[in-house]
């Protein structure tokens, strides 16, 4: 997969580095226990890759999990953080990705979407230092909305890592799509920079289509050569036809695909 291809070209080789520390832990092989976990540390990190999810929820949302999952096929450790719901464990591995989460907040008016973005940069932060410290990573993958992803990016881009944006959705045109009238001038600038923010200060920038990709090219400045197109789909395995019940058709949305039964004509005519 392509997000599998955008991490070899942002990951170094390491193989001299990682004899090098193998030799060293056989010859000492009495080192205290913290040396012993900074050893493991480094040559896992070399091919670890975290990614950074807040608007929606693994593994539910179909992209990220086929990212997620893409990059495990392909030999990268994940570590993944996210919104988690009351009951689902802190940290759990599926498939592969091991899963840290944080209580999800709400909010659905603008002073609720500052607070849940706030609390839910906090929160990552602090999941985000505690993997560094449990498995270590090379490079931060963060999925927006919200862009305010950046500033993690940026953190982590001082200390060495790599960060990968990958533009799911365009931040400003939601916002105005969904307050209408109501939406404010100046957020709507905030959120335009941040967007550009993003995309500048990536190593890499991976997006859905190709209307984004000029978006990101025109509106942000990036060069076409730093920008992936990823395309989700369904699953061409699933459903089967064994599970088609009767008058059901086949449905797909969002890379997701099932059988459904069409709205009967009474529910049509009584409308929505």
């Amino acid at each position: 997969m392509n997000v599998a291809l955008a991490c070899n070209r942002l990951l170094p080789t390491n193989e001299l580095l990682l004899s090098e520390l193998l030799r060293i832990r056989r010859k000492n092989s009495c080192v205290s226990s913290t040396s012993r976990h900074k050893a493991r540390i480094m040559t896992t990190a070399a091919a670890s890759v975290l990614m950074l999810v807040e608007n929606s929820h693994y593994p539910r949302d179909p992209r990220v999990k086929r990212e997620a999952e893409a990059l495990v096929a392909a030999g990268y450790n994940v570590s993944l953080i996210g919104p988690g719901y009351p009951g689902e464990p802190a940290c759990e591995t599926i498939n592969g990705v091991r899963v840290y989460r944080f209580l999800a907040p709400t909010g659905s008016k603008a002073l609720g979407y500052a607070w849940e973005y706030c609390y839910s940069m906090i929160a990552t932060l602090y999941l985000s230092l505690l993997v560094l410290w449990r498995d270590g990573f090379a490079v931060i993958h963060a999925a927006n909305p919200p862009d305010t992803f950046v500033f993690i990016g940026l953190l982590y881009k001082l200390l060495g890592k790599k960060f990968i944006y990958d533009h799911h959705d365009l931040a400003p045109e939601m916002y105005r799509a969904r307050f209408g009238d109501r939406s404010i001038q100046l957020l709507y600038k905030l959120l335009v920079w941040l967007e550009k923010l993003s995309c500048r200060l990536a190593d890499h920038v991976i997006t859905t289509n190709q209307s984004y990709k000029v978006i990101e090219m025109q509106r942000a400045g990036v060069p076409e050569s730093r920008i992936t197109i990823v395309r989700n789909g369904p699953d061409l395995n699933h459903p089967s036809a064994a599970e088609r019940q009767d008058n059901c058709r086949l449905c797909g949305r969002d890379g997701n695909s099932g059988w459904r039964r069409p709205p009967s004509q009474s529910a049509l005519a009584s409308g929505p």
